[in-house]
């Protein structure tokens, strides 16, 4: 971004609506390219968003030219903060440094988490064969909610656990909300919300680091907090749960459609997906 354009900042904290996992056209499977989904959020009233870009098919120069676009599109409104998803490591690494050297993903994660990105555990529905140990330490955060893998109405039960779970013996982890935004279709009405010293990525990363950040639906944050009502706290659970076995019967249905040859028209597809 140019230099100077986020320099100019209050001494109060502000007030921040972002969200994470969001490809572009970087991205093999991404659909948008980075000047268009820019206009996209910041349309929708977002002053961060949090880039991760896949990994599988970068290189050095490629992830070089993420960085680079992602502070060409910059603005004081809507920052672009540069990132890179690890699917090998099941990680999301928001907030990189412009790259100097990419040998392997392991190094280049270890050179991302010491040079201050926030490496955070992503899609956990996704895990099969548990969380590989050299991610362990390096972990800030865990997707709790990811709209494509657990739906729109609540993170899955089964996040909230594994949350809990590694707290035991990392009790800052913090909760992360994302889209795993593709195509404008994924968008979906959650955020993360905090107070930052300021726009700038550093003080957005280290706000969330803090645990400053709440994850919002429709513009509220869902009751998982120490502050939040016991009774909206387990009625979220319920919902969460309902909502599970309906979003992953829903998927299994489609799949099961698929694979009888049967396909399912778009209009019904995109009906069940803006509900579920």
């Amino acid at each position: 971004m140019p230099a100077g354009v986020l320099r100019n900042e209050m001494e109060k904290p502000v007030s921040l609506k972002g969200i994470s996992h969001i490809h572009t056209t970087f991205s093999f499977d991404g659909k948008v390219e980075i000047e268009k989904l820019h206009e996209f959020f910041a349309g929708h009233g977002f002053d961060f968003v949090l880039m991760s870009e896949h990994i599988e098919t970068l290189d050095l120069a490629r992830m070089q030219e993420i960085y680079d676009a992602c502070e060409r599109v910059s603005t004081s409104e809507c920052v672009f903060i540069p990132g890179i998803e690890i699917d090998d490591l099941h990680i999301l690494i928001f907030g990189i440094a412009r790259p100097e050297r990419y040998d392997d993903i392991e190094s280049f994660t270890q050179d991302c988490h010491a040079r201050g990105s926030l490496v955070v555990l992503s899609h956990p529905v996704k895990i099969r064969k548990g969380i590989p140990p050299v991610v362990l330490p390096l972990l800030a955060g865990v997707e709790l909610w990811n709209t494509r893998y657990d739906g729109r109405q609540a993170p899955r039960p089964a996040n909230h656990d594994l949350l809990r779970e590694l707290r035991k013996n990392a009790p800052g982890l913090v909760a992360m909300c994302g889209m795993d935004f593709h195509n404008y279709s994924d968008f979906s009405p959650i955020s993360l919300e905090l107070e930052a010293a300021s726009r700038e990525p550093r003080a957005i990363l280290d706000a969330i680091r803090r645990g400053g950040a709440r994850i919002c639906s429709h513009g509220a944050a869902i009751p998982i907090y120490d502050d939040s009502p016991a009774l909206a706290m387990l009625a979220h659970r319920v919902r969460g749960r309902i909502a599970t076995v309906l979003y992953d019967g829903a998927v299994g249905c489609y799949r099961g459609l698929k694979r009888l040859g049967f396909r399912v028209p778009r209009p019904i597809r995109r009906g069940v997906k803006g509900i579920l």
